[in-house]
């Protein structure tokens, strides 16, 4: 952003061009009704461009001499209207130059028009930089650049209220994933064959042969079975 300038600076420098735009005023004054006067001689194509220039100097005069009076007014809109009203005396001192050596006229005149043509238009672009430059560096302006900064801060406020909806989903997403790597594990856990593990019962307890086992119809309805032992 453009450094701000007081109102006292933007009137300073708008008057600054009243005298250069004073001056302009009354050298074309002066040519058109004093210098160009008399009139001119010559072919139609001639004359009209004569014609256009004469109208040119005069009219760009009085347009020129009002600017001046506005610049001293100190409103940064006089370098507006200094800018369009020297472009367009500019442009027509030069069209008229052209048509001039067109129609056959070479000389000194011709030569003064398309001098002065370019300074005017030069002088209307440089007006108009500087008019865009007080707009955008006076105090009035600065106040609306800053509240349009403050606007779109405004503006973009859904925007960053947004963002917990985001983090969120991200982390719905994180917990859903989470649950399907566990229901995996799970899976993998019951699919895997049983490990061994060692028996509860005391190693003093348990059984160390097939004699030591009670069978489940009693002893002695064992030993009936396998009859009295023989003898030799």
């Amino acid at each position: 952003m453009s450094v701000a300038l007081s109102s006292e600076s933007v009137v300073s420098r708008v008057r600054q061009n009243a005298f250069p735009a004073g001056l302009a005023a009354a050298c074309l004054l002066f040519a058109g009704f004093f210098w160009l006067a008399g009139g001119a001689i010559g072919t139609p194509l001639f004359l009209k461009a004569y014609t256009l220039c004469v109208y040119t100097l005069r009219i760009g005069g009085v347009a020129l001499a009002v600017t001046a009076v506005l610049c001293l007014s100190g409103r940064p809109f006089a370098l507006l209207t200094d800018s369009i009203v020297s472009i367009a005396i500019g442009l027509g001192l030069l069209a008229a130059a052209l048509l001039m050596v067109i129609a056959g006229a070479i000389g000194l005149d011709q030569f003064l028009y398309l001098l002065f043509g370019g300074i005017f238009v030069s002088a209307g672009f440089r007006s108009g930089r500087e008019y865009f430059t007080l707009v955008r560096s006076s105090p009035a302006a600065q106040g609306v650049a800053r509240r349009l900064d403050f606007d779109s801060t405004e503006y973009d406020a859904p925007a960053a209220t947004a963002l917990p909806e985001r983090t969120l989903s991200e982390r719905l997403s994180q917990e859903r994933s989470a649950s399907v790597d566990a229901a995996t594990a799970v899976g993998a856990a019951e699919d895997a064959p049983p490990r061994h593990t060692q028996s509860a019962v005391p190693m003093s307890r348990q059984p160390s042969g097939p004699s030591d086992v009670e069978p489940p119809e009693g002893f002695l309805a064992a030993f009936a079975k396998k009859g009295p032992p023989r003898r030799e």
